[in-house]
């Protein structure tokens, strides 16, 4: 219960993804390629090194770092199997191809040939068996979850690896986005890993106080870099960044929706944006007495005014949504949704569950002898602005049709315990969904929504054993069909962050949620 509270929960967890996304974009079929734009303001001469930001190292090692600016840094130094983007759907970088048995049990990389390190020696498959080993003996590594269905990894000669899972997933190949470290390069001491890896970038044997300096790889198997040499500030936190950029200290920046704006208009820059897999949502007590019946929480989705949060609470920084499967990711199929506030409808459902309005300003059912009044209660945590700002709209929105609800706030400890003890009736949450797309840990068994419900089980089991891309779309049509239908809990949006780019910089910019400086190797700095 602890592991899943605290998958439902977190909030945001990289830096890299950009806001302001085109609301109801369906199925993207290729990464987001932007352009930075340029502009025509007199620029002084540049010495053509772009200049980034991070925290200062725990370890250079990017599978235990447990520094999230970091492990963005040696992301440019070290490759993963495979990249993903906009859509969801894995993208071949050191892995060549792959392939799964029948069962979904087993997979099979082939490994890109003339890859090397950048001491020179061969990458092979027993490179990749050292690092996934590596990830599934340290559990406090930030990639321990994209590992903890894999039941054993061997090597195949030097450019084949094999997969056996636990459990059957049809899209493990999208967890493969942890970068790959050498065989053997882990020692006792993690504050003297020797960051030697097979990406664009090396670590130059310099630094200059707080400033740390990556120089091209000439090795490099995916060609030349555009940008030779790339600066690093170490620099306290992202505010600070932020500052730094707009005194034009650092070219690159990860902003918040809030704060993006305003640099790209003082400075004359641009942006990118990435749609990420953050999800918000109002968490519903399925077995409260009142929130058990469908009819009731239907009513609820029909008043909550999405496009609303959206525009104010997020900047229109996302896409309105119910289910948590974002519209542009290939898994989400063709079908539509419509998340338009209907009051009527709303009304509706409440009178079919038996709920009569008194004097037009709050809603009551007879019980037995006795009569209930429709009254909630938000649960929110403390210091979270965004959530109270959820909550003020939903209670707004819900009182319009005389719902009446209450907003508590309490401490994240406190809060925490009261959803994991199911003392609540609603309560608003985020999550980020999974790579793989697997709902399991919101929708299964032991869900903190308290959510039962056979087909849906059933479903979410099924999809397990697909393996073609059809079928894997058809199961997930049957998950959000059955989502809208029942309402285990409301789906809000995805919330998305920005990157934005000095006037200098130039080219086309692929960031992901997965490693904010993809591509970075193709700008130039004029």
């Amino acid at each position: 219960m602890k592991r899943m509270f605290a998958a439902l929960l977190v909030f945001a967890v990289l830096a890299t993804a950009c806001g302001c996304g085109k609301k109801d974009e369906k199925n993207s079929t290729a990464e987001s390629d932007t352009t930075v734009k340029k502009t025509e303001t007199k620029k002084e001469p540049s010495d053509g090194i772009i200049s980034v930001f991070s925290y200062k190292p725990d370890t250079f090692c990017p599978i235990l770092s447990n520094n999230e600016a970091n492990v963005q840094m040696l992301e440019m130094i070290f490759d993963s199997l495979i990249t993903l983007g906009d859509d969801m759907q894995p993208r071949a970088k050191l892995a060549e191809s792959w392939s799964a048995s029948k069962d979904g049990k087993q997979w099979t990389l082939k490994l890109k040939n003339g890859v090397i390190w950048q001491d020179s020696s061969a990458f092979s498959a027993e490179d990749v068996v050292y690092t996934v080993r590596s990830i599934m003996s340290h559990t406090d590594s930030c990639y321990a979850a994209n590992t903890a269905n894999i039941a054993a990894v061997k090597a195949e000669g030097a450019d084949s690896v094999v997969f056996t899972l636990k459990m059957p997933n049809p899209c493990f190949v999208n967890l493969l986005y942890f970068p790959i470290i050498k065989n053997g390069s882990i020692g006792a001491d993690l504050q003297q890993f020797s960051p030697i890896g097979t990406g664009a970038y090396m670590l130059e044997d310099r630094n200059e106080g707080n400033v740390y300096y990556l120089a091209e790889n000439p090795s490099w198997w995916g060609g030349k870099p555009a940008c030779k040499l790339i600066k690093v500030r170490m620099l306290p936190d992202k505010d600070t960044a932020l500052y730094a950029f707009g005194s034009e200290n650092i070219d690159i920046a990860a902003a918040e929706n809030s704060d993006w704006g305003k640099y790209v208009d003082a400075t004359e820059s641009s942006y990118a944006q990435i749609k990420t897999p953050v999800y918000h949502f109002v968490g519903i007590n399925n077995k409260n007495s009142i929130l058990s019946e469908n009819g009731v929480r239907s009513a609820l989705s029909y008043a909550i005014n999405r496009k609303e949060i959206c525009e104010t609470v997020f900047l229109s920084g996302g896409v309105s949504v119910n289910a948590p499967i974002r519209p542009e990711w290939y898994a989400y199929g063709s079908q539509t949704e419509d998340f338009r506030r209907d009051l009527n409808a709303a009304k509706k459902e409440l009178e079919d569950c038996g709920w009569e309005l008194v004097d037009n300003s709050y809603y009551r059912k007879k019980s037995g002898r006795k009569s209930i009044r429709l009254k909630l209660d938000i649960l929110i945590n403390e210091d979270n602005a965004d959530r109270e700002n959820i909550s003020q709209i939903i209670q707004n929105n819900f009182g319009e049709m005389g719902i009446e609800t209450t907003v508590t706030k309490a401490p994240f400890e406190e809060y925490e315990k009261r959803i994991a003890n199911g003392k609540f009736d609603l309560f608003i949450g985020s999550c980020v969904i999974p790579a793989d797309m697997d709902l399991s840990f919101l929708l299964g068994d032991g869900n903190l929504c308290r959510f039962e419900d056979d087909e849906m089980k059933f479903v979410l089991d099924e999809l397990k054993t697909k393996s073609d891309k059809n079928g894997i779309i058809e199961s997930y049509a049957e998950v959000i069909n059955l989502f809208n239908q029942l309402n285990p809990m409301l789906g809000l949006a995805f919330r998305d962050k920005v990157m934005i780019y000095g006037n200098r910089i130039e080219g086309e910019v692929k960031p992901s949620y997965y490693n904010i400086y993809n591509g970075i190797e193709k700008l130039v700095k004029k």
